[in-house]
């Protein structure tokens, strides 16, 4: 009985892998490797007769190619078979395509590219064809495929918006005309929703600024879309920290109306009227009451751990109150400590100004900023990683002497590819005192990352992760994870994300670490 159950399994293994050049032995090698049990392997054969009774269908193809739990080998080996039989039919090559992009591995390519050639106007297959430009760092390459799948007259809103970001920092005219064609083509979707706050957040003039916003607020809160949410969200921030009163009223018109998630408008309708009364009390001269309110304030609800991002914009206005009850020390105190951590211009000027009532000049302000940066800085653990792009180790220790911008990365994270652009800008204004160093994360897209380098043209040294390696200071979880490390080796600056609201402040970060020398 045992002898005949394992006779049957090796006949199974043959019917299901066998390829034109591979024979019985190398298959049983494959299994060997890939520990596939027999059970395994004839649920898999199964699934195998499912899919071959419909070709066409992708439900089927996604369950086959889940039961094979990542072992890739033997799949891929069942697709060449499946390609090579059933040449015309793109759901073959696409299934695994398909799959092979959800885990950003570079094999989708050639997948993709099969489906494209049996039918150029499936634009779902072209939309991941552009992401895989991406992932090698061709941007030119992703916006022609994005633009294949717009003429198949069959990509989703998303795909529009993907296109229209290109030219975002580009050319702002079209980013906002291609915007608006997004806005009119697809009404009432969530996607829209996004591109009118988009046009929102780049408009300067206030009044306009507020139409759109109201316009968003009226055409889409009623669906309940989280764009729509998010983008009033960031409307809302912005009024905080200039009009806490206009703040205030517009989360009462959206708590009144009703039209969005009333718990997560309620923390902030209590942080505007506590702002908006704190300046009220100091323009009536109740300087104690303006205290209480302005320490009462806080910007987390521990139970729905609802965070206004509105820190620096408290900070700001508890040193005024303490400003105006003559504590210029404790403004002081709290000024520079934001400071030497995240070192804007806003708290820069009111540090300024506090440093000169309290006749404390420049350079002895300076002194006070690198005394607490030095008692918060640590040495960074060292490394010895591999350069892709030569083969050869790069240690930290190398790199002694100079200021090292080191960020934690991966070709398919989207948020790291959005702040290069920034360490970029920066990175080349300081060329001779900064050495900009990247460790990919993840080893699966190692071989994406020569390919993004050259097409990409950014700078970085691309360095290959060491799953063995401590990483102690420098230890980080996810990407992207971003670090400042000073010309001793120290960490002075860790834990930030760049983009076009904060660019300023990371210039002052590498250039004040430049001048202490």
């Amino acid at each position: 009985m045992r002898k005949t159950f394992y006779s049957s399994v090796k006949s199974i293994l043959v019917s299901l892998l066998i390829v034109h050049t591979t024979g019985l032995n190398s298959l049983k090698a494959q299994v060997k490797a890939n520990k596939t049990t027999p059970i395994e392997r004839a649920a898999q054969l199964s699934l195998a007769k499912a899919v071959e009774t419909d070709m066409k269908n992708l439900d089927l193809h996604n369950k086959f190619i889940r039961s094979f739990r990542g072992k890739n080998q033997l799949l891929d080996s069942q697709y060449v078979v499946w390609a090579a039989k059933y040449p015309y039919i793109r759901e073959v090559p696409f299934a695994i395509g398909r799959y092979y992009a959800n885990l950003e591995l570079p094999q989708a390519r050639d997948w993709l590219f099969r489906v494209v050639k049996i039918d150029s106007l499936m634009a779902e297959a072209w939309v991941l064809l552009s992401y895989d430009a991406v992932r090698r760092g061709d941007r030119n390459l992703e916006q022609d495929y994005l633009l294949k799948a717009l003429n198949t007259g069959n990509a989703t809103s998303k795909d529009f918006l993907n296109y229209a970001y290109y030219y975002k920092n580009k050319d702002q005219e079209k980013f906002h005309t291609l915007l608006s064609e997004l806005i009119q083509k697809f009404k009432g979707d969530p996607n829209s929703a996004w591109a009118l706050s988009l046009i929102a957040q780049d408009t300067q003039d206030k009044q306009k600024k507020k139409v759109l916003y109201d316009s968003l607020y009226n055409e889409y809160s009623g669906a309940k879309f989280s764009e729509a949410e998010s983008g009033l969200s960031l409307y809302f921030l912005e009024l905080l920290d200039e009009d806490p009163r206009a703040a205030h009223l517009l989360v009462r018109k959206i708590l009144n109306d009703g039209k969005l998630k009333k718990w997560y408008w309620v923390d902030k309708e209590r942080v505007a009227r506590q702002f908006f009364t704190v300046d009220s009390l100091l323009l009536a001269g109740d300087l104690s009451q303006a205290s209480k309110v302005a320490d009462s304030i806080d910007l987390m609800d521990p139970h729905k751990a609802e965070h206004i991002m509105a820190e620096e914009s408290l900070l700001l206005l508890k040193a005024k109150v303490n400003k105006y009850n003559n504590l210029l020390k404790a403004a002081y105190d709290s000024l520079i400590l934001y400071y030497s951590k995240k070192p804007s211009d806003k708290v820069f000027s009111a540090l300024l100004a506090n440093a000169g009532d309290m006749n404390i000049s420049k350079d002895s302000l300076y002194i006070d900023i690198w005394k607490i940066r030095d008692s918060l800085s640590k040495p960074a653990t060292d490394f010895s990683l591999v350069n892709f792009l030569d083969g050869q180790k790069v240690s930290l220790s190398d790199l002694k002497g100079k200021v090292v911008l080191l960020t934690y990365w991966f070709p398919g994270c989207g948020p790291c590819r959005r702040e290069f652009p920034f360490f970029e800008k920066a990175v080349g204004k300081y060329a001779e005192d900064i050495k900009y160093v990247g460790i990919n994360l993840i080893n699966k897209q190692d071989d994406y990352v020569v390919s993004y380098m050259k097409s990409s043209g950014y700078t970085f040294i691309p360095l290959q992760n060491d799953p063995k390696w401590d990483k102690g200071t420098l230890y980080a979880s996810g990407a992207p994870v971003n670090f400042l490390i000073d010309r001793q080796g120290r960490i002075v600056f860790s834990q930030f994300f760049i983009n076009e609201e904060n660019y300023d402040m990371f210039e002052t970060m590498i250039a004040e670490m430049i001048d202490r020398g």
